[in-house]
């Protein structure tokens, strides 16, 4: 029996944020369109930033070369809302991305992030990535409520 589309749609998530753990762009292009856009809102809240998929290639060079180890980096992530209709699909997801320590875990960053994805013949593949820089405060309370998943 084959897969479901919401689980198709999983594994394609699962794989995109494993290569943004370690930075491995290999995972990262198999999964995320390669002119897609990553897009948020800066800091400061005063324009709209945006980067395409070769920004994870340069930016994972860029840290190898500084000497990062990602082999203690962990991801934690779960949907919040996924609508499928046909071969298009909208996904929001809480995320998290910590540092494995001896004595546990510490989590580093926390986002909540909005995908829209396509399907081409039996692969998903994302083709939007659009991160939100302000989370009220309540809802990073709940956030870090999140069981930690060794």
């Amino acid at each position: 029996m084959g897969k479901t589309e919401e689980e198709e749609i999983r594994k394609t998530l699962e794989t995109f944020l494993d290569g943004l753990r370690t930075l491995d762009y290999d995972k990262i292009s198999e999964t995320f369109y390669r002119e897609g856009l990553s897009v948020g809102v800066s800091r400061d809240q005063s324009q709209i930033s945006h980067v395409l998929r070769h920004h994870w290639k340069e930016m994972g060079e860029r840290e190898r070369a500084k000497g990062e180890d990602f082999s203690n980096a962990t991801v934690h992530w779960k949907i919040r809302s996924l609508n499928i209709i046909g071969n298009s699909a909208s996904v929001i997801i809480d995320l998290a991305f910590g540092t494995r320590l001896e004595a546990g875990e510490k989590i580093t960053e926390r986002y909540i992030d909005f995908y829209h994805m396509l399907k081409t013949h039996d692969k998903w593949v994302i083709v939007n990535k659009i991160y939100p820089t302000n989370i009220d405060v309540k809802r990073k309370q709940e956030m870090d409520e999140w069981p930690i998943i060794p």
